[in-house]
């Protein structure tokens, strides 16, 4: 009996090579870090995450050349200048690996359900569960030194409440009702990552060679910071705190 292995799908193509350039972006940001990192807590982690990326990086190559798909052109040797200066903090690197890995456990969940072949199931399970662990031990060594934000925090309910018309809507267009638990989760969530984004921002275009890309890079920041602060003054409103900004993990270099 012949196994009928269909060609990938549109939604398993897109999720493979939006995983390779990202992993490829991660391998090589990760391996300048480990030029500079000298925290004894911290340095295993970032070896673990480039380690994941590497293997995310061969098996989505493999896949693709046997599917007669080129390879994307990703990230490479050619991208990064390993003799530069350090430009993050070794706790900034522990903040990205975490955004990053939230952000995996997302695409990877989304990427399993929206696939077909059981191959292509197969590996994002496996990343999924590779990821969820990287997460786990990144948020763990984040407690233990007290840097990991947690979301905002709110009273216990006191009874159970029901929205009985449309006016609930009234939160966005009229009178402004009180934010709900989800809303606040996600405001939270939104700042971290304007901010993360703001100072990598930061970090890189202290170093751009192109006055072009470096303004460029700039208007970035000024737009992240902008989305940050909108949104904390959206929790401050409602005498919730904001997450904190971390400008200072970037170096002077």
């Amino acid at each position: 009996m012949v196994e009928h292995q269909p060609k990938l799908s549109s939604s398993e193509i897109a999720m493979l090579w939006g995983a390779y350039i990202e992993d490829t972006m991660s391998k090589w940001f990760l391996e300048h870090a480990l030029e500079w990192i000298e925290d004894p807590d911290i340095r295993p982690v970032v070896e673990s995450a480039k380690k994941t990326s590497e293997g995310h990086i061969i098996q989505v190559s493999n896949l693709f050349t046997k599917e007669g798909i080129p390879v994307p052109q990703g990230f490479t040797e050619t991208d990064v200048n390993l003799n530069a200066p350090q430009l993050f903090s070794d706790v900034f690197h522990l903040r990205f690996i975490h955004h990053m890995s939230r952000a995996g456990v997302a695409t990877y969940g989304v990427a399993k359900t929206t696939s077909a072949r059981s191959d292509v199931r197969k590996m994002f399970s496996e990343w999924l569960n590779q990821t969820s662990e990287l997460y786990d031990n990144v948020a763990n060594v984040m407690l233990s030194k007290g840097t990991l934000v947690r979301s905002p925090m709110i009273p216990y309910p006191t009874k159970v409440e029901f929205v009985h018309d449309k006016e609930f809507l009234s939160g966005f267009f009229g009178d402004k009702r009180p934010l709900t638990a989800l809303e606040i989760a996600h405001i939270a969530t939104n700042i971290e990552t304007n901010f993360v984004g703001s100072t990598l921002i930061m970090g890189f275009s202290q170093v751009a060679e192109s006055a072009k890309i470096r303004k460029y890079m700039d208007r970035g920041k000024q737009i992240s910071q902008k989305q940050g602060e909108i949104f904390s003054s959206i929790l401050r409103k409602e005498d919730i705190s904001a997450p904190a900004t971390w400008d200072s993990a970037v170096t002077g270099s």
